[in-house]
């Protein structure tokens, strides 16, 4: 590693736009301030902290300008980082939506549990300055659910087969 995880290789801060719920964004910010993260509106990657896994307009406006970006799932007592969304690489945050209702998992906004907040937005920063480094950031097709548990689950992501995202591949 050429440098601390939340800075780029010049040791330049990460920049990152921000979506959440407006209820949420000074905590979030703060979190990722903490965390080595500018929150930069024309940043060129995003990072989007949502209930479950709702999906906002701005994130779908970020896939369709192409924005690369991480989803943080917040969950009543987890907060879900991940996966990365590389538009027309891999699963896009529409994609991770229909599988969770696929399994039958609705989103359930809530109040937002910030001691796993701040593990999330640490593990987030990470991934943005593995980003900008060049690297590819540990959230890739996988996201990482903090829990109760002391280490962090893993779960792979692939596009969902009725996700207008990969229409064009399949076609």
């Amino acid at each position: 590693m050429n440098g601390p995880a939340y800075a780029t290789s010049d040791h330049t801060p990460v920049r990152a736009q921000v979506e959440c719920p407006a209820a949420w964004r000074a905590d979030v910010v703060a979190a990722l301030s903490a965390a080595g993260v500018v929150v930069d509106h024309a940043a060129p990657v995003g990072v989007a902290v949502s209930p479950g896994r709702l999906v906002s307009p701005v994130v779908d406006d970020w896939s369709v300008a192409s924005l690369p970006h991480l989803l943080l799932a917040v969950q009543p007592y987890a907060v879900e980082v991940g996966p990365w969304s590389l538009p027309g690489v891999g699963p896009c945050a529409r994609c991770v939506a229909a599988a969770v209702l696929d399994a039958g998992v609705p989103a359930t906004p809530g109040v937002l549990p910030r001691p796993l907040l701040a593990l999330a937005v640490g593990a987030a920063a990470r991934d943005l300055g593995a980003w900008a480094r060049g690297e590819p950031p540990h959230s890739w097709l996988t996201s990482w659910r903090h829990d109760h548990d002391p280490v962090p689950t893993a779960r792979r992501w692939e596009r969902h087969p009725y996700c207008g995202c990969a229409w064009f591949e399949t076609a």
